[in-house]
């Protein structure tokens, strides 16, 4: 038994004296953190002309019965050259999904028609909302 005992003692000792020397060389380490790179966040203000009093309205192919655009007017003449963002949502699940979205430059005449890239049957489509910004 002398054997067993004699053998868990220098076990126990080998392992107190790597973890001490672990801790060591763990707490020995640095962590420069000198950089001429500048981290910020913050926001920026939208263009209140470019955002006020827009109107969305809808372009449907009756024959089809499809949606096939959307057109946002009333868009101030100063945001031309600017971009406008886009997300078109159902807004039926929990978490709106996306029915179109995308980015367009506005061309200064207060008009922009969106196409969408594959018409909408009204029988299935549902429109929540529209979310627009320009830029």
């Amino acid at each position: 038994m002398a054997k067993k005992k004699n053998s868990r003692k220098a076990l126990a000792v080998v392992l107190g004296i790597m973890g001490v020397a672990g801790l060591s060389v763990a707490s020995a380490s640095n962590l420069d953190i000198t950089s001429t790179r500048n981290v910020a966040a913050g926001s920026t203000p939208i263009l209140a002309a470019c955002d006020d009093a827009v109107n969305v309205t809808y372009t449907l192919d009756a024959a089809a019965k499809n949606y096939t655009a959307i057109v946002v007017s009333g868009i101030s003449a100063t945001c031309d050259t600017r971009t406008m963002q886009y997300a078109l949502n159902d807004n039926a699940t929990p978490t709106a999904a996306a029915l179109a979205s995308g980015s367009v430059t506005l061309d200064g005449s207060g008009t922009r028609t969106i196409t969408f890239a594959a018409p909408m049957p009204i029988a299935t489509t549902t429109f929540g909302s529209i979310d627009i910004s320009i830029f």
